[in-house]
């Protein structure tokens, strides 16, 4: 931790927010027979906002549990932009992102009629969570394409590998998309935890033609085109 820039911030970040204080200032008589006061401060810890947190998360938590990876490496958009279990950093911060999203959520739904400070300061924590790790998401993403679409360019591997290079820059669209990544990721994992996988091409054409039906149609397209060339 002490070489982690990073681990402090957040260790530092969670103390102040699960152990609030304040410094409350109060004047004292000073018996030296002039009658003069002075000032002594006293720090006082918050409890109010450690309990909300406790007693509002765990329900929560219980009710949500992380999807695991497994079925996030056998999406369609994640094969196209190169994601694999030897390289689990984008789809952890998916998982991530999705999770708190979700936590987020259903925290609104039980406080939407809350008005006590100290419970509400959970939920702006959970926003601001969430937050974060969508902003480190898209970061993931910006990063990862500007890598990987070194070794993919066509001027690197030639033309013949350009429909790999252009469905690898099409999912980067979808995932750069916030929206469109938190819908695909979704909707996908659940096809996947209830139908199981034989599914999930299917599935991904039928997201597609709902949530991006120019590139559904193009894809239609393209298909027909090569059983035109092989008859």
């Amino acid at each position: 931790v002490q070489n982690n820039s990073k681990a402090i911030e957040a260790l530092e970040e969670s103390f102040s927010f699960f152990c609030p204080r304040q410094t409350i200032a109060t004047v004292v008589s000073v018996n030296d027979g002039y009658g003069s006061t002075q000032q002594q401060h006293q720090d006082v810890w918050d409890d109010s906002q450690r309990v909300a947190y406790v007693r509002e998360m765990c329900p929560v938590m219980r009710a949500h549990v992380r999807p695991l990876s497994v079925g996030l490496f056998s999406l369609p958009y994640i094969k196209k932009f190169h994601c694999t279990p030897d390289t689990p950093v984008i789809v952890e911060a998916l998982l991530d992102e999705l999770y708190q999203k979700t936590i987020t959520e259903e925290l609104k739904s039980r406080l939407k009629d809350v008005t006590e400070d100290a419970r509400l300061k959970v939920l702006r924590h959970c926003e601001e969570v969430l937050e974060k790790k969508t902003e480190l998401t898209t970061e993931l993403v910006r990063k990862h394409y500007r890598k990987k679409s070194i070794r993919l360019h066509p001027d690197r591997n030639g033309e013949e590998n350009r429909p790999i290079f252009e469905e690898f820059t099409d999912a980067r669209d979808v995932f750069s998309d916030v929206h469109l990544r938190q819908v695909y990721v979704t909707q996908m994992l659940e096809v996947f935890s209830k139908i199981g996988p034989d599914h999930i091409e299917i599935a991904h054409e039928a997201w597609n033609k709902k949530h991006r039906p120019d590139v559904a149609e193009q894809a239609t397209r393209n298909a027909k085109g090569g059983k035109n060339k092989d008859a």
